[in-house]
């Protein structure tokens, strides 16, 4: 039940930053904050000291992993929605592709460095991927904000009508 209670007590600070931040902050900026900040905050101070639970044990359950596959797996089918409504340009795959190659290229070779082993590919490649996924809500900031500013039919990622 603790467990359980933790990530509830997590889900809920999640959206208490997401309400008080309201327009005047990224929800990605109070996001990262809650995972950076808040979140082990609260494991040092509360979680481990007081219900003798570690990460490990947090990280545990069965359904935790079914949990975050789903989730995970609604994000990106919602981030790539989005990338369907899109009208690309040549300028824009010539941002695109860049601001997701280097930031893959740089996952793979942080990867191959810290991770060496016999699975030093897969984590690569998992770290590589993780690094491009988390550039990708920034890329399509930028793309939108680039084809608003432009205001006619051939400006970067217009929306389709």
């Amino acid at each position: 039940m603790n467990v359980l209670g933790f990530w509830l007590l997590a889900l809920a600070i999640y959206a208490l930053v997401a309400w008080i931040g309201g327009r005047r902050l990224i929800p990605i900026v109070g996001q990262l904050l809650v995972a950076a900040i808040a979140i082990p905050a609260l494991l040092l101070v509360w979680v481990e000291p007081h219900w003798q639970l570690s990460a490990t044990d947090l990280l545990a359950p069965a359904w935790l992993n079914l949990a975050y596959g789903l989730c995970f797996a609604l994000l990106l089918g919602y981030i790539l929605s989005d990338v369907i409504d899109l009208d690309l340009s040549p300028a824009c795959v010539k941002i695109a592709l860049p601001s997701f190659l280097v930031p893959m290229l740089a996952g793979l070779a942080c990867a191959l460095w810290l991770l060496p082993g016999e699975h030093g590919w897969l984590s690569a490649v998992g770290i590589g991927l993780l690094f491009s996924i988390t550039a990708i809500p920034v890329l399509y900031l930028f793309l939108r904000t680039s084809a608003t500013r432009r205001k006619r039919p051939s400006a970067c990622c217009m929306r389709r009508s």
